[in-house]
Formats: C-alpha cells, sequence, structure tokens
C-alpha cells in the first residue's frame, strides 16, 4: 500500500489485515473503537461495519444487557488499567483475549479476539447455544497470551498508520481545519489535547503537525489568535483592558500587556487611544 494512502483505501487496507489475521490465527476479530481512534481526517469510521460486532454464533445467540455490560463496561474498565492484553471469561462461559490500544498513553480502543471454549466449564452450558459453543476451538492459555502480542503489535501499527496518513492527506485542509479551530476556541480554556480531539490524531502528532503547518508552536498560535481577538475588542468596545484580558483567555493582565506590548510594539490602552485619535 503506498504512504499516500486515500481514505478508502486505508480501510481496505485495515480490513484486508483484519481478515488475513483472522484466517492465520483461527479467530474472530472485533474492536470497540472508544475514542474514535479508527477514523478518517473528516470523522467517518475507518472500520468495516462487521468488525464493530461480535461475529460467533454463540455471541448471537441471546446477545442482551449481559453481554453489553461485560464487554463494553468490565472488560474495557479492566484492558484501560493493563498495559498486557487480558484473558476473559463472559457469563456465557465464552473466553477471549481483550487487547487495549492506546495514543499517548490513553486508551482508545480495544481489539477482541476469540471465540474459545473453556476446557472444565464451572456451570452448566445454557442447551440453546450448547451445540454452537462445542463447536469452539478448547482455549489454551498459553496461546492466547501469544495471540494478544501480536495483536496488540498490528493494532499499534495500525494506529500509526492511520496518523501517518492523515498526517499526510490534504494539509491545506488541515490548515484551514486548525485556523477555524483557533478562531472558535482560542478564547476558551483550550489546550493542545483538544485540537488533537478534534483532528483525530496524537497530542504529539497534533504538535508537529502544527508546527509543520504554520512554523510555530500551538502556544505561539494560541495566544496570536487571542491577541487579535484582544485587538478587535480594544477597537470595537469600551471594556477595559481587565475585562478584554479575561475574555480572550489570558487571566493575568499583567501577562496580557506585556504579550501585546511584544506583539504590536505598545501597550493595549495606548493602542486604543492612539487609534481612537487616528480615527
Amino acid at each position: 500500500m503506498p504512504k499516500h494512502a486515500t481514505q478508502s483505501q486505508l480501510a481496505q487496507e485495515l480490513e484486508q489485515t483484519f481478515r488475513d489475521t483472522e484466517a492465520l490465527l483461527g479467530v474472530s476479530i472485533a474492536v470497540h473503537d472508544l475514542k474514535q481512534a479508527f477514523v478518517d481526517s473528516q470523522g467517518k469510521s475507518l472500520l468495516n461495519i462487521i468488525r464493530r460486532r461480535h461475529r460467533r454464533p454463540v455471541c448471537q445467540i441471546v446477545h442482551d444487557h449481559r453481554c453489553i455490560d461485560h464487554c463494553m463496561g468490565h472488560v474495557n474498565r479492566q484492558v484501560s488499567k493493563r498495559s498486557e492484553p487480558l484473558k476473559h471469561c463472559c457469563w456465557k462461559q465464552v473466553m477471549e483475549v481483550a487487547i487495549g490500544l492506546h495514543i499517548d498513553q490513553q486508551h482508545v480502543a480495544t481489539i477482541f479476539a476469540g471465540q474459545f471454549r473453556l476446557p472444565d466449564p464451572q456451570l452448566p452450558i445454557d442447551p440453546r447455544w450448547e451445540q454452537a459453543y462445542r463447536k469452539l476451538r478448547l482455549a489454551d492459555p498459553a496461546w492466547l497470551d501469544s495471540c494478544g502480542r501480536m495483536l496488540k503489535v498490528m493494532g499499534q501499527g495500525m494506529l500509526a498508520r492511520i496518523a501517518a496518513c492523515q498526517s499526510q492527506a490534504q494539509p491545506s485542509d488541515r490548515k484551514s481545519q486548525i485556523t477555524r479551530w483557533l478562531r472558535d476556541h482560542a478564547c476558551d480554556d483550550s489546550s493542545l489535547e483538544d485540537l488533537a480531539s478534534t483532528l483525530y490524531l496524537s497530542v504529539s502528532r497534533t504538535s508537529h503537525l502544527v508546527r509543520q503547518l504554520f512554523g510555530h508552536s500551538f502556544r505561539q498560535l494560541l495566544q496570536q489568535q487571542r491577541l487579535e481577538q484582544a485587538r478587535h475588542l480594544l477597537l470595537t468596545t469600551d471594556q477595559t483592558t481587565e475585562i478584554i484580558a479575561n475574555k480572550v483567555g489570558m487571566q493575568s493582565p499583567y501577562h496580557f500587556n506585556r504579550a501585546f506590548k511584544q506583539n504590536y510594539g505598545i501597550p493595549p490602552g495606548r493602542f486604543r487611544r492612539e487609534a481612537r485619535n487616528e480615527a
């Protein structure tokens, strides 16, 4: 696959990798995309719809709140607390391995691979899915550990691939998107993490992209946008510099005055007076 893959090509590449891995390992793979990590630059999912649910017959028979509570709730909470894959057994006594994927140490998605039957179930198997259960592969804890480690590498590699493709795709659109975001959010209590979430990129990748596109750091761009909005308020309102500083997200009047003078050459009060005298 070329480095500069289109979003459609990237989605096809990911799905083919999932299918090849399923065939190689003899497992069924589902993905819980908790933080929209598997999305394109427009926020559209890159995952085939079949990846978003557990497809084995045992899961499809009597799929209720207990299934959702276990996988979406309990398992994801457990995975978020650990770096190693998790072997888990659901209320139907079906075993899977769950692998947490991370961006900047944040748990963003979980891969589920299974399913397997227990060698000695603790409870009788429900007759409604007993036949399907008996057809499952017998769980081998050591093999599941190895499988989990391989899927961890695969999943993290996918996230890196997505980030690389997104950073290369349509840089002019990215620049416009970041510019609009700064204009809309500069006066909020916004952070690089918030911008990264909007772009569906990691924090480190977003920081690099901002500097690559603008030649300045995120903090510098944020301050510049705040100063431009402060300049507009100085020209169009009678609000005090303290109120304006607070409105544009610069809580310290001293810091605001100092930054404004560094950027425009004169303090904000003098800037307002001279602008009005010229008018």
